[in-house]
């Protein structure tokens, strides 16, 4: 048996569930039991997924749970480490899907001061940025510790596609411009973001001919100089030299 799984709520996640597992070879033997009780108008289920389980638990919507109603989930734990969720299998039909399942709060580009752009292209049989091309002794770019930074990342129209990746921060996309018109049904708002835009970002897509602006805070708690990368995630791209260091001083 394992200990007693602990609950964890997040604004962006929702709450979860976090069990502890002392070993991996104790896997087999590891039993989560949870109750759920329905306080819900409507008939639910709990789906686990992801996780190795048998049909009982496996909240596959076929059995539910009716208002008022509670059903006690008793399981073993079979699947290594990592990130599962939960989730309903049932509600009412023909219900639609929210349009957005969380909010956060615009960011007030203002509060930005600096502005730095990044031309996205290839030259010379090299990937690179602002034409250069990675050395690992190369001199970094410098950010300074707590700043905020806007950066523009333009891809040259000949250039190919690009899931341009910060290592050590996470980002919010302000706006696209010059995108390509396959993008046209997927625009949410009147910056040419799409859905995928909306959220906190460590990479973004940039497509050919295409320029993105995102927003930066470099805010972090480690002493000293730190050293990040800023790369594509194409992996032929990122090995052919894509890439660049940042020093957070």
């Amino acid at each position: 048996m394992c200990p007693a799984p602990s609950w964890f709520r997040s604004k962006i996640l929702g709450d979860g569930v976090h069990l502890r597992i002392s070993a991996p070879a104790r896997l087999e033997v590891t039993q989560l039991r949870i109750s759920l009780s329905n306080r819900l108008s409507e008939s639910t289920v709990a789906h686990w997924h992801g996780l190795t389980i048998d049909t009982r638990n496996d909240g596959n919507g076929e059995s539910l749970i009716a208002p008022g109603g509670r059903f006690d989930y008793a399981f073993r734990i079979r699947n290594r480490a990592g990130l599962y969720w939960y989730h309903p299998e049932a509600g009412a039909p023909g219900r639609p899907l929210p349009v957005r399942l969380s909010n956060l709060p615009e960011i007030d580009p203002g509060d930005y001061a600096t502005t730095r752009a990044w031309r996205l292209g290839f030259a010379k049989g090299r990937w690179r940025i602002n034409d250069r091309f990675y050395e690992m002794d190369g001199a970094a770019i410098e950010v300074e510790r707590g700043s905020r930074e806007t950066w523009l990342l333009r891809n040259y129209h000949t250039s190919a596609p690009h899931a341009m990746h910060l290592h050590g921060f996470q980002f919010r996309v302000l706006e696209r411009e010059t995108s390509p018109d396959q993008l046209a049904s997927l625009v949410v708002d009147s910056r040419g973001r799409l859905a995928t835009d909306l959220g906190c970002k460590d990479t973004v897509f940039v497509w050919p001919g295409e320029s993105v602006r995102i927003a930066i805070d470099f805010s972090h708690p480690f002493p000293g100089e730190q050293i990040y990368l800023l790369h594509c995630h194409n992996l032929e791209h990122k090995d052919g030299g894509m890439m660049m260091r940042v020093a957070v001083r």
